[in-house]
Formats: structure tokens, C-alpha cells, sequence
């Protein structure tokens, strides 16, 4: 299966999305009252936004009616505005693909590819305003890291595990969210939401989306496996990375080009 950069930047988007709103927690003895489902998703995002920075392991299966592809994901955040990503997956369209954003600066390292993206500017770039329905993707999961939000949305609480029997041993809530459109992306316009959030800490074990793409649709499930949270993070983690020398480089502010037909220079070239 082939992915287009249109393509690649939508699972990455969607992975990102499943990322951001994914954490994890120590265990404690729960509260044996349930809470609704809207009071749990504000406590949750009140938890969330109390991370500054941190790492985070998750693994995540996705599936369309074009295929499926799962994988790990390692990721290390820093409030309000970088991020860094990588992928590893048996998908080779996907296998080492690295994201990582500093502000509006953002590029994609893509070995299957043998290319570069990157941007100064990556919501103002020419491809993004070419593409709306992915721009407010973007936007959204940009929305999720900084602010620590959904937006708004309607939620309710399904279930509550017992001991032993929730995400990795933790004793969670499940609850159904389903943003309201006017906060949503036209892309997830469609979205509904289930997040597993612990019962002590609301901080989230698990995350699945189930949207519709036009006439397509499709599931994302991302679960944590590891985490840590409010440590130094070097800044070297978040910086430019120069690609091989047999990469091509693509500049997303010039040429929003999927499929570049000569090398282009390197984004620190003079």
C-alpha cells in the first residue's frame, strides 16, 4: 500500500491527534461514584493541561476500507508549541516517519519516501491552504496539544471497570464524546470519540476515534504503554535534523509538490 503525502499527512494528523490526547498515570484506589460524562472529560483536560512536557510510548492500530496499519509510537511534547514524533510500524509507508514541530515551524522525514517535507510556516503553507479539510486536521490536533481542549462536545459515561479489569491494570471510565461540529474539523465532522480516562489521576489510558472521511470511514485506537511527565527534555529533541544526502527536500512554503521530480536545495542551505 502507497501512501501520497496527502495521505501520509492525514494518518500522521490523525496519529497525532490519538497522541495528544493520550496519557498515562500512577494507580490509586478508586472512587466508587460515577461521574458524568461531560464533568469527566473537563477533569480530564484540567489534568491534561498540568503537563508541561514529557515522553510518551503509545500503540496504535488504524483502519479504512483501504486497508489497516498499526504500530508504536514515541513521542515527546514541550508546552506550549513543540512537539517531535516517530513512528515505527511493519507498514513501510510509514516505518520511521518523523514529525516534529517548534511553533509554526514543522517538518516530515519520510525513509519510504526517501524525502523531506518541512515548513517555516506549516499552517500558512501553500499545500495546507490547498488542502482545508487536512489544514483543519492540523489545526485541531495543534488545538488538543496547546490548550489542553476537545472544544465542545457531548459526552457520556458507558461504564466503569473494576479493579484490575481497566487499561493496563488501571481502573478507568469509558466515556463517549462526540465534539460538536462547529468545533471539529469537516474531516471528523462525523467523529465520535471513546476515551478510557483513569478513575483517580482523569488522565487518559486510551483513545479511539471513529470518523468518516466522505464516503469512506474509519477507526483509530491508540493505547498507552509508557510515560513520564514534567522532566528536561534536551532541546536538541525538537531541532531540524538535515536529511541524507540522497533525500529529496521539499519545500512546503514554494512547491506543494507530492511527488517532487528533481532535488530541491536544503531548507539551511545559503
Amino acid at each position: 500500500m502507497n501512501y501520497s503525502l496527502k495521505q501520509c499527512v492525514m494518518v500522521m494528523s490523525l496519529l497525532l491527534l490519538l497522541t495528544n490526547i493520550t496519557a498515562c498515570s500512577l494507580q490509586e484506589t478508586p472512587k466508587p461514584v460515577m461521574p458524568e460524562g461531560k464533568e469527566l472529560v473537563k477533569k480530564m483536560e484540567t489534568a491534561v493541561k498540568s503537563i508541561k512536557n514529557g515522553y510518551l510510548k503509545i500503540k496504535f492500530q488504524m483502519a479504512t476500507s483501504k486497508g489497516g496499519v498499526g504500530g508504536q509510537v514515541e513521542a515527546w511534547g514541550e508546552r506550549p508549541d513543540k512537539l517531535r514524533a516517530e513512528v515505527f510500524s511493519q507498514s513501510s509507508d510509514i516505518d520511521r516517519v518523523v514529525v516534529s514541530t517548534d511553533n509554526f515551524a514543522g517538518w516530515i522525514y519520510s525513509p519510504a519516501q526517501k524525502t523531506f517535507y518541512f515548513s517555516k510556516n506549516y499552517p500558512g503553507s501553500p499545500y495546507l491552504q490547498n488542502q482545508p479539510e487536512l489544514l483543519q486536521l492540523v489545526q485541531y490536533a495543534r488545538q488538543v496539544w496547546e490548550q489542553g481542549t476537545l472544544g465542545d462536545f457531548e459526552a457520556t459515561t458507558e461504564s466503569s471497570a473494576k479493579m484490575g479489569e481497566g487499561i493496563n491494570e488501571r481502573t478507568v471510565y469509558k466515556v463517549k464524546v462526540v465534539p460538536k461540529n462547529i468545533t471539529m474539523p469537516d474531516l471528523l465532522s462525523n467523529a465520535t470519540l471513546y476515551i478510557w480516562i483513569d478513575q483517580i489521576t482523569f488522565l487518559p489510558q486510551q483513545v479511539q476515534i471513529e470518523a468518516k472521511f466522505g464516503e469512506d470511514s474509519g477507526k483509530g485506537v491508540a493505547t498507552v504503554q509508557e510515560m513520564t511527565t514534567n522532566r528536561f527534555i534536551e532541546s536538541s529533541v525538537f531541532q531540524f535534523q538535515p536529511p541524507p544526502d540522497d533525500f529529496f527536500v521539499v519545500n512546503l512554503d514554494l512547491a506543494p509538490l507530492e511527488f517532487p521530480s528533481e532535488k530541491l536545495p536544503n531548507p539551511d542551505s545559503k
